[in-house]
């Protein structure tokens, strides 16, 4: 049957509404997937009014949320980058120390006559 739905999705610890939709049109299904990155249970709120109707029905149901993160090696991966990048520039400073070669972008000392100064 074609209905109008509000829906809530509220996050149970914090107590705050984290998604709210208000009247969607359907056709007499809707099927919606999301996607938690914290771990706690959310409350569902679906009220829904019959095209012919004008009462409401109200649904409210607890969901258990399981978390929806990035698999370790993705995770692993930018880590390791910077750490070689650190790395390689600690290694190149310290060469470059020890074969006691000049940095081109090094400040010079100059002498300045004061006499030429004025």
């Amino acid at each position: 049957m074609p209905a109008t739905v509000t829906l809530r999705v509220l996050q149970i610890e914090k107590g705050r509404e984290v998604l709210a939709p208000n009247r969607v049109p359907t056709d007499g299904a809707l099927d919606l997937r999301f996607q938690f990155t914290d771990a706690s249970p959310h409350r569902v709120v679906v009220a829904a009014t019959a095209k012919d109707m004008q009462q409401e029905a109200e649904v409210a149901q607890t969901v258990e949320v399981a978390s929806a993160t990035a698999p370790l090696g993705i995770r692993v991966r930018p880590v390791l980058v910077l750490l070689l990048v650190v790395l390689a520039g600690l290694a190149a400073g310290r060469l470059s120390k020890r074969r006691g070669l000049p940095l081109p972008w090094a400040a010079r000392r100059v002498k300045i006559n004061p006499k030429e100064a004025s």
